[in-house]
């Protein structure tokens, strides 16, 4: 076992609570079995605790949010990290995410915030009758793989903001989360 992971305990929509060995055996029990990052909510947070910087994010949406901003759409909000900074800052934050487990992890820490289960290249805000000020993608556009995929995002994001509303996004340096020398990319 890790020794600064001692004590860490996760919840898997798959497998309910479990401590970190209970991850570990469960890679071990299958192997190759296809997993995704998002099975494992709060082992997403720790990770990322650790190699984004939260808030340098802030200070981004608050560099570039329009003046008398109070509304903010974060699509891709994960767990809801951003969501509980920011959530007394203005008078309405949304948080959208595909992942619903994800969702449920964020659920459990905001408590101004409301989050959303939708696929962001298919749902935009203007679909609930709302705009925004601003909309953030901190770092999942990187996700974004297909072409068509991000151009029905853009579509979403420019339909979700009100006239002369922002978009606000961010790319992680690679070189930050790379430990093994290597830095091409």
């Amino acid at each position: 076992m890790v020794p600064h992971l001692r004590g860490f305990f996760f919840v898997s929509p798959v497998r309910g609570c479990m401590g970190l060995s209970t991850v570990i055996d469960d890679i071990d029990e299958a192997p190759h079995r296809p997993r995704s990052f998002y099975e494992y909510p709060e082992l997403y947070d720790f990770f990322h605790s650790r190699v984004l910087d939260r808030e340098g994010q802030v200070s981004l949406l608050n560099e570039f949010a329009p003046d008398g901003s109070s509304r903010v759409l974060e699509f891709g909000c994960g767990t809801g990290p951003l969501l509980v900074r920011i959530e007394d800052e203005y008078d309405v934050v949304l948080g959208v995410d595909s992942n619903e487990a994800m969702l449920e992890s964020a659920r459990e820490k905001v408590t101004e915030a409301e989050v959303l289960q939708a696929d962001f290249t298919t749902w935009s805000a203007v679909e609930e009758g709302v705009t925004f000020d601003v909309a953030v993608l901190m770092g999942g556009l990187l996700h974004r793989t297909d072409d068509h995929d991000t151009a029905a995002f853009a579509e979403n994001v420019y339909r979700s903001l009100r006239a002369g509303g922002v978009f606000v996004t961010f790319f992680q340096p690679l070189d930050s989360d790379v430990e093994n020398g290597s830095y091409d990319v």
